[in-house]
């Protein structure tokens, strides 16, 4: 969840994108036929002379043509664009001023826009992605306010665009539709955001800066109008148990850092760097706008960033976050007693009862260390340095509360962290703000007006027929014992199916936002949303109510209730049509659902059973097998060099790895069902499913801190694995897509 700035919702038309690859189509046939031209003038000795003569008249041809094409597009693709000129002095000034991104081994990552290169050749044997994606990557941009172009932002788009038009539909008369629209109204109400100004946190920022001790400022955190706004040093929800997922546990987890991550407190990267000057550019400009002098603003973020370091000497790291072992690390379930001993100064319990929390019969502690940490610091010695994380904190959230100024500041900071530029327009801002904060409302509205039943059906059918196949894939697995088998079965029997959407929702009825301003309108949802977490204290959880956005362009697996979750959001585009081919179901939402279904048995998944609970069913010898094998396929990954020397993390990535080649595997096997099946078709839409052009902050962000393997590396790395991809290209040893038998990385 903390990866959810790392989201990006807008990209080119569906329409564009598929004429773009009919001409991608064009390209590779009429490429296919010069080769096949000069292998056959080859052969014969006697007409070398003339094959030479053909092959210079046949180039010169290709590069009139892609001269053409250059022209074409580049007032239109390549407008905002940095050059992509293969001359020395652009390669020079590319090398000095960003590294090398072109020395991926033993691939170039063409995700990164700035290597986008329109001269280079591309070969399925030598890299299958860029083979298939080189003219959409090549004739793509990224948008205004944006850092990345994806199929995945296509789809997200097409459905943002059906979302707009219920905020104007009069036909919708629910109550999930009168808060959508009263909340959208309240967003673009520009005139009365710009008017109101700071007004609405002055009286906060005042007190504040006023408290003198420790008491001034928790008595600032019991009182109710600050509890949305003021900063907490331990964030507090309801969730599931890992020891018995059917109840609700109160978790404390550690506090939100400016720099994002811990480590870069201590070891600072380029993202840090970024993240350091987004940040202070955005705290200072908010803090100048409420009457601080500049060297009195940049004095607060200092301190406040000294006051995190302090912290975060004791908390997890994104990496720490990313291994195998984070889930019993952060399982730590504690009576209040056993709390208290180490959290006197922190008023943590006080906090959690103004907020309208009972008391629970445990708590989860996901950071005992950090918490020990909090309650050593948090005394009347650091109280300037508290006071200035808590203001430092409140502006950045101020940013985006107020007026069009503050937006403007918010707005500059995330260009600055992600290497995007400009802006989003107000509708696209608007929605994504009433779909993040109006969840449940939204989401209820949209299959209110867009019937999915008949969606619902079909997927939940391709759900069904991808588990029957994955049974046979398990008993097949001659490395697992029989009693391994047979839990891993039944953990597969019973995973829950969500298609979709739910059939049961959340409630939302005792909102209203009727004549609230934004600002307002923002506190009310926040305090419904803290009741109604409040409420689920010592309660069972109802599954059938989805915690997600299902108009997200996403699908995910929830090891907590043992559900493979296939949304709304991307079921649409290159995913999902209901007049697809075989090939391109499989290729698109077949081999998404077979991804998620191995969730439940990658290295995370795998350690909970068929009821969600946190139970080892493997035997120790079954275990070590198995981690050995993600291991070799951590390591492979990890020998790969993504740009400017920059090594891929295998062991942050191996989970989604794993889902990855074994999503493949499943939909693989079930294409050998039909004897007709088009495995070049198939293997080329998949490719371009995972198409994506990205500014190098933003790849940088995803090496370092996501756990899914870059999106070329989703395509090359796993049709390395299958001899059905070496078979369709006549991939043979020395070719750059070949991976020999032995070394190949499969875990299922």
């Amino acid at each position: 969840e903390k990866k959810d700035e790392l989201k990006e919702k807008a990209g080119e038309k569906i329409e564009e994108a598929a004429e773009q690859i009919e001409e991608q189509k064009k390209e590779k046939a009429e490429e296919k036929k010069a080769e096949d031209k000069k292998a056959e003038d080859k052969k014969t000795e006697d007409t070398k002379a003339e094959a030479a003569k053909t092959e210079d008249t046949k180039t010169e041809d290709i590069k009139t043509e892609d001269k053409k094409t250059e022209d074409k597009n580049s007032d239109e693709a390549l407008k905002t664009e940095e050059s992509v000129s293969g001359d020395k002095a652009s390669t020079d000034a590319e090398v000095s001023e960003t590294g090398n991104l072109k020395d991926g081994i033993p691939w170039v990552d063409y995700d990164l826009v700035d290597n986008r290169d329109k001269s280079v050749k591309t070969d399925p044997a030598d890299d299958f992605y860029l083979y298939v994606n080189k003219y959409w990557l090549n004739n793509t941009s990224i948008k205004e306010g944006k850092s990345s172009a994806s199929t995945f932002i296509d789809i997200a788009d097409e459905t943002r665009k059906k979302a707009e038009k219920l905020f104007e539909d009069d036909s919708l008369k629910s109550s999930d539709a009168k808060l959508i629209k009263s909340y959208h109204t309240a967003i673009l109400d520009w005139d009365e955001r710009n008017a109101a100004g700071t007004g609405p946190l002055e009286a906060l920022v005042a007190n504040i800066q006023k408290a003198e001790t420790i008491d001034e400022i928790n008595k600032l955190y019991l009182e109710d109008e600050n509890r949305v706004f003021l900063e907490k040093f331990v964030n507090i929800n309801n969730t599931a148990s890992f020891n018995d997922s059917s109840k609700y546990i109160i978790a404390f987890d550690s506090c939100n850092l400016m720099l994002s991550d811990a480590a870069e407190y201590s070891k600072r990267t380029e993202l840090g760097d970024r993240y350091y000057e987004g940040r202070k550019d955005e705290v200072v400009r908010m803090l100048v706008k409420f009457g601080y002098k500049k060297d009195k603003a940049e004095e607060i973020f200092e301190n406040a960033l000294a006051f995190e370091g302090e912290l975060a000497k004791d908390m997890l790291t994104a990496e720490d976050n990313m291994q195998t072992d984070i889930i019993a690390r952060i399982n730590n379930e504690m009576k209040k007693n056993e709390i208290k001993e180490f959290v006197a100064n922190y008023p943590l319990f006080e906090i959690l009862s103004s907020y309208g929390y009972p008391a629970s019969k445990n708590y989860l502690v996901y950071e005992p260390r950090y918490m020990k940490a909090l309650d050593n610091l948090y005394t009347d010695d650091n109280v300037e340095d508290i006071k200035a994380y808590l203001l430092s904190h409140l502006m950045i959230k101020a940013a985006g509360l107020l007026d069009e100024e503050a937006y403007n500041i918010v707005n500059d900071a995330g260009n600055t962290i992600r290497g995007s530029k400009g802006k989003v327009d107000d509708k696209e801002y608007a929605f994504e703000l009433v779909s993040d904060d109006l969840t449940t409302p939204m989401d209820k509205t949209f299959i209110e007006k867009y019937d999915s039943s008949k969606m619902k059906k079909d997927i939940t059918d391709l759900c069904k027929r991808e588990i029957a196949y994955y049974r046979g894939m398990l008993e097949e697995e001659d490395w697992l014992s029989d009693e391994v088998k047979k839990k891993a079965i039944k953990k597969l029997d019973n995973i829950t199916i969500n298609a979709v959407y739910p059939d049961k929702w959340k409630n939302y009825s005792a909102l209203k936002l009727d004549g609230l301003s934004f600002f307002e309108c923002k506190k009310a949802i926040a305090d419904f949303d803290i009741a109604l977490d409040a409420s689920r204290t010592n309660k069972k959880v109802d599954p059938a109510i989805w915690e997600v956005n299902i108009l997200d362009a996403n699908a995910y697996y929830n090891p907590a209730n043992n559900s493979i979750n296939i949304i709304r959001g991307l079921l649409d585009g290159a995913f999902y049509r209901e007049d697809m081919s075989e090939e391109e179901l499989f290729a698109g939402i077949g081999s998404a659902i077979g991804h998620e279904i191995s969730h439940a048995f990658d290295t995370k998944g795998a350690q909970y059973d068929e009821n969600g609970n946190l139970i080892n069913w493997w035997t120790d010898e079954d275990l070590k097998t198995f981690h050995e094998r993600a291991d070799k396929l951590a390591k492979y990954y990890s020998g790969i060099t993504a740009f400017n020397g920059e090594k891929v993390r295998g062991d942050n990535i191996k989970t989604e790895a794993i889902a990855d080649m074994a999503g493949m595997k499943c939909v693989l096997g079930l294409a050998s069902e039909n004897k007709d099946f088009d495995y070049k078709a198939f293997f080329e839409a998949n490719a371009a499913v995972w198409r994506g052009l990205y500014t190098k902050e933003l790849e940088y962000m995803l090496l370092t801190q996501d756990v899914h393997p870059l999106r070329y590396l989703r395509v090359n790395a796993t049709v390395q694995q299958f001899d059905e991809f070496y078979e369709t290209y006549g991939i043979k040893e020395g070719d750059n897509m070949y991976l020999a038998p032995e070394n190949r990385v499969l875990v299922w």
